[in-house]
């Protein structure tokens, strides 16, 4: 009788690989973590950077076995390919071809990134999803405790508006961030729970207790991802018999909890504001960046605005009676950075020939790909999930959803096949250059960290300056500041902002004309209403009256509510003239409420 073949042993976990799983748990369970009191712009400040930081480091682990021909085999390169493709087609047609580039470059870490998470042995796999539970758990205690004052970081002292529902906020800067960080954790627990074994019972506890914080941040999106994701887990597994009467009480079940919980009377004001506003007003304001999105597509149907652009356009994409109606309401935070909605800003940003080139790409994956079983069950669900909030929210703009994200999808599909061992020379000459990769990308991160919290003091210093010190002291502290912040701008290439603090230190510092250099600047990189008022102001230091003007009347069109920022009466009123002559102020009266220009 013939001997049976051994099986081959299970892949050994080398230090490249663990590397990599090092890299993803900061992806997973320390970005999420990271807290900015800096304006609650933590997605775009340090957990933007450590994300960075650790898609380097995996590339970087990519990058040194991709001499194995399987790494460049694997069917779902076409997607990347596909997003990248069109993003640098949009770039070279965008006017401002390395900035848009630039902004290309996490999701080109990203997707090398994913070679590298790709490669984990079925042992690392199924730590790391349960680590993102495990985070997702963490989080929403996080969200609990700092109900409490008592328990809140210091920074949160600085945020006078942290009531109701904005009290949810956890480390994530805003309720709604929260709850779509939770939801697919709390559906992958679900499916845990589901398949049973020993520690059903915990799997089932962490998906109830994320439900709960999802509902109870009332964030109407992830409510009603949560939803689809579990109507498509139920319909798959329940036998086909019983999935309409299960459906139907799936549904009522939905319904009684929004009608019992806080997102009732989240969903009537929604639904209120966009009734007595119109359609602008829809899903909480997103109508008017729905229409920002639509008006940028309109103008360049093929290549869009260019990767990365969608706020330096979103302003001037808008029509008058938009930005009108928007101002009135909200005042001077009249603007969006993103579209709340994936697919409609890619498609804004790369055009029709990108979206076309990203759907091929995705296609081309999914037929050569199959449905091959990976280390998460019910994949369908958080699929379905996934979409409902990329369609009504931005996560893949939002550096802890997107490492997220990431991650579980390529934890979703089946490890590629393992590498022949290699010397144990060649192994650690491997991590040494990972090592050294990994360094540079960290270096990078933090340069730009620490130039982003040099230009927030530099604000904080205005702030304070303006609001009392002597004409002299103002003066030798903005020069101060303008000497410590010189050249970090290089760091942050693509910020208006901080070519806007660069500007308005100088202007305290007397010195207009480098203040018009570094406003034009903000100008060339986005048309917003305070970068025009700015350079008007630092125009009219400099004695150009009739320029300034020009730009103070195109700020007032931008947003009319900054027409209350101008306290000088003789100016005011040169403005309201400029105004009534254009027809604006006629179709607009009420913009001259409160302000020295309310009597000619």
């Amino acid at each position: 009788m013939p001997r049976k073949a051994p099986s081959p042993p299970a892949p050994r976990r080398d230090g490249l690989e663990r590397f990599s799983v090092l890299a993803a748990t900061v992806l997973v369970a320390v970005v999420p973590f990271v807290w900015d009191g800096e304006a609650l712009r933590a997605f775009r400040g340090p957990q933007a950077e450590l994300a960075m930081a650790a898609w380097a480091a995996l590339a970087a682990a990519f990058l040194v076995r991709a001499d194995a021909r399987a790494a460049w085999t694997d069917p779902w390169w076409p997607a990347w390919g596909g997003v990248l493709a069109g993003g640098v087609l949009a770039a070279l047609f965008s006017g401002q071809v390395v900035r848009a580039l630039g902004n290309l470059l996490p999701v080109a870490l990203a997707a090398m990134g994913w070679g590298a998470l790709r490669r984990l042995t079925d042992g690392s796999r199924r730590r790391l999803a349960a680590l993102v539970v495990a985070a997702g758990v963490v989080e929403a205690v996080l969200v609990l405790a700092f109900l409490s004052s008592a328990l809140q970081p210091s920074t949160f002292a600085r945020l006078d508006y942290l009531v109701g529902r904005y009290g949810w906020i956890g480390t994530l800067g805003n309720p709604g961030y929260v709850g779509i960080f939770l939801t697919l954790p709390a559906l992958l627990a679900a499916g845990r729970a589901l398949e049973g074994g020993r520690r059903r019972l915990a799997w089932a506890a962490a998906a109830l207790f994320l439900v709960a914080v999802v509902v109870g941040s009332q964030t109407l999106t992830a409510a009603l991802a949560l939803v689809a994701g579990g109507a498509v887990m139920a319909w798959r597994r329940v036998p086909r018999a019983r999935r309409l009467p299960v459906f139907a009480g799936l549904v009522i079940v939905g319904l009684v909890v929004v009608l019992a919980s806080p997102l009732r009377s989240r969903l009537l004001g929604a639904a209120e504001m966009a009734r007595g506003r119109g359609l602008l007003w829809l899903g909480s304001a997103r109508g008017a960046a729905y229409a920002a999105a639509g008006a940028m597509l309109a103008a360049h149907p093929l290549f869009g605005v260019g990767p990365g652009l969608f706020e330096a356009n979103s302003f001037r994409a808008l029509d008058e009676a938009a930005l009108a109606d928007r101002a009135q309401v909200l005042g001077l935070e009249t603007g969006f950075g993103e579209a709340h909605n994936d697919l409609l800003q890619h498609a804004a940003e790369t055009g029709a020939i990108g979206v076309l080139l990203a759907l091929a790409g995705l296609a081309l994956a999914v037929r050569r790909a199959g449905r091959p079983p990976g280390a998460i069950p019910d994949r369908a669900a958080l699929l379905a999930a996934a979409s409902v909030i990329a369609l009504t929210q931005f996560p893949l703009h939002l550096a802890a959803v997107a490492a997220q994200w990431t991650v579980l999808a390529a934890l979703a599909l089946p490890a590629l096949p393992s590498l022949a061992p290699a010397q144990a020379g060649r192994r650690r000459a491997e991590l040494a250059i990972a090592l050294v990769l990994a360094g540079v990308g960290a270096t990078v991160a933090w340069q730009r960290h620490a130039a982003a919290r040099a230009f927030a003091q530099g604000r904080a210093l205005l702030q304070a300056v303006r609001a009392g010190a002597s004409s002299g002291a103002r003066t030798d502290a903005a020069r101060a500041a303008l000497v410590r912040l010189e050249g970090r701008e290089r760091w942050l290439p693509g910020s208006h902002e901080t070519r806007l603090t660069l500007g308005s230190l100088a202007l305290e510092a007397d010195q207009p004309a480098l203040a018009i250099r570094h406003f034009a600047a903000a100008l060339a990189l986005a048309e917003r209403p305070e970068t025009r008022f700015d350079i008007g102001a630092a125009l009219l230091a400099a004695g150009e009256r009739e320029a300034a003007l020009t730009h103070f009347v195109r700020a007032v069109e931008l947003n009319p509510a900054i027409l209350r920022q101008v306290t000088d009466v003789e100016l005011a009123r040169a403005l309201r003239r400029r105004l009534d002559a254009s027809g604006y102020g006629a179709r607009h009266p009420w913009i001259y409420d409160g302000t020295p220009a309310a009597t000619r």
